[in-house]
């Protein structure tokens, strides 16, 4: 996503083209806040399932879930102790939230956690020692990078701050590894940065222990709206764009933090950028995304013993600036736009390889 056009109806549909637009939205609407009971999300008895997204489209191997209170799109997730956690993004019309919700998969409802300080959007959102840290990501429609990060404690009542990012960094992939944070890719203000639309480059390590961050080698391919996840030690970078909605990349590239070296890995079948990734039981997962025109069903594997790709069922629905995670044998795709741009859901389909 990138700039704003016009408002259309209740939903959101943008102009978005090579970031030369200027676009403008009322404040009204920005400040504007829902109905009390939208964020509502009360458990069912505990002998009674949740209910699934009313009209979800989902057939096996894919099942419908609980919607999420609102729809809600360029959000981020993170698997905490077993449960999906997920934070920021925009809410229905782009409204830009900094609301944190907690799904226990064996019950199937959201439940509101202590919201981030400030609102925010294209962050990225790490579990790591029973703690949740967000960092970066953008608080507005300039679509501005932040270095700003916070933490929540395992058992807090509120997030508190710790030590910003060397740079600002939105849109990038993030993972813990080896009780550390490593940030890859991303969009920022970096080196090979022209003005703050560029993606950044250097890998960026933080150290809990110290509250220091440090850089690490440049990423081969500088990019943005990316897909992650961490396998064996390293992060793995896969897919993107450079700021533009076109094209996007398939090229899949793994960070070793321990020898500070990046190293081609299996290019993807297809391009994808403005996705997500998710790991389940030896096999990454990788679905949606974004082009001019659609928003993709897209969902291909990568089993990871054997680093071959493979197609799997497509999404039931067209997804981008959506969630992913691997909890309880299935891989969940939360929320997300149905076209480009701005048109966030807030449906919530399960995959059961």
């Amino acid at each position: 996503m990138r700039r704003v056009g016009v408002l259309l109806l209740g939903a959101i549909a943008l102009g978005c083209g090579d970031d030369d637009g200027d676009g403008e939205v009322d404040a009204a609407v920005m400040d504007a806040s829902p109905p009390a009971d939208l964020f509502m999300a009360d458990a069912p008895p505990s002998d009674m399932p949740a209910p699934a997204c009313a009209g979800c489209p989902a057939e096996a191997p894919w099942s419908c879930e609980q919607c999420l209170p609102a729809p809600l799109q360029e959000v981020t997730a993170a698997v905490l102790d077993g449960t999906i956690v997920i934070a920021g993004g925009f809410e229905s019309t782009i409204r830009i939230v900094g609301t944190v919700r907690q799904l226990d998969p064996s019950v199937g409802v959201w439940q509101e956690l202590p919201a981030l300080p400030a609102m925010r959007h294209h962050l990225s959102l790490v579990a790591m020692d029973g703690d949740l840290y967000a960092i970066g990501g953008m608080d507005s429609l300039a679509f501005e990078a932040l270095a700003d990060c916070w933490v929540l404690r395992a058992g807090a009542s509120e997030w508190t701050s710790i030590a910003s990012l060397p740079e600002p960094r939105a849109a990038a992939g993030a993972a813990a590894i080896g009780g550390e944070i490593v940030v890859g890719a991303g969009q920022g203000l970096g080196a090979n940065s022209d003005a703050q639309l560029a993606a950044a480059a250097p890998a960026l390590i933080y150290d809990p222990e110290t509250d220091e961050w440090r850089e690490g080698a440049s990423i081969p391919t500088p990019r943005e709206h990316v897909a992650s996840f961490a396998h064996d030690g390293e992060l793995w970078i896969l897919g993107g764009r450079s700021i533009s909605l076109e094209p996007t990349m398939d090229v899949v590239e793994i960070y070793d933090p321990e020898a500070n070296e990046w190293r081609a890995g299996p290019t993807m079948p297809t391009p994808h950028g403005g996705f997500a990734a998710a790991v389940l039981d030896g096999v990454a997962y990788v679905g949606g995304g974004e082009e001019r025109d659609r928003a993709l069903q897209t969902f291909e594997a990568l089993d990871l013993t054997t680093m071959e790709w493979s197609s799997a069922a497509p999404i039931p629905t067209p997804r981008h600036g959506h969630a992913m995670a691997g909890v309880d044998g299935r891989v969940w795709v939360i929320g997300g736009a149905n076209e480009p741009v701005f048109a966030a859901v807030p449906t919530v389909e399960t995959f059961t390889p």
